[in-house]
């Protein structure tokens, strides 16, 4: 999506496919239609619910994706510092840190603007039973975003 976001944004003509049916299916519904809806409004065409069956050279630096709709399972994305901070524990630590106890490590899709958070979704947090509270901030209603300044979007 991070890519798709960025190609769009330099003129390409961009069709994201995904495997699910939700785009960033480990997010919530409601953050995943708002990057939908971002991704759309740059001009990106999405497909979801689509498997790649294969990719031909078109020549002239170009291809042909062929896909088919109607799958199922999603890609798991991996936390790789986390991961890496694990590993480095086990070799070299305590040896005591492993997926199990993984907490509040950040998440962004790089698209623009950047939907964030830390720790668990709203879906997981409801899992536990615990009284919640839920805050939503959409980055065109932030005084100060640093990145949006930068890039002109705020």
């Amino acid at each position: 999506m991070e890519f798709a976001s960025m190609h769009a944004a330099f003129g390409a003509k961009v069709t994201l496919i995904q495997r699910g049916e939700q785009l960033l299916p480990g997010e919530d519904p409601d953050i995943a239609a708002e990057v939908r809806a971002l991704l759309t409004d740059a001009g990106v065409r999405v497909v979801t619910g689509a498997t790649v069956e294969r990719v031909e050279d078109a020549g002239a630096g170009g291809a042909v994706v062929t896909y088919r709709t109607g799958s199922g399972h999603t890609a798991i994305t991996y936390v790789s510092l986390d991961d890496y901070r694990i590993v480095l524990d086990q070799l070299t630590g305590s040896g005591t840190r492993s997926v199990s106890d993984r907490r509040y490590v950040p998440h962004v899709v790089f698209t623009t603007p950047p939907p964030a958070r830390v720790g668990m979704t709203e879906a997981e947090a409801r899992a536990t039973g615990r009284p919640l509270r839920i805050a939503v901030r959409r980055v065109a209603e932030m005084a100060a975003v640093p990145r949006a300044k930068i890039v002109g979007d705020g």
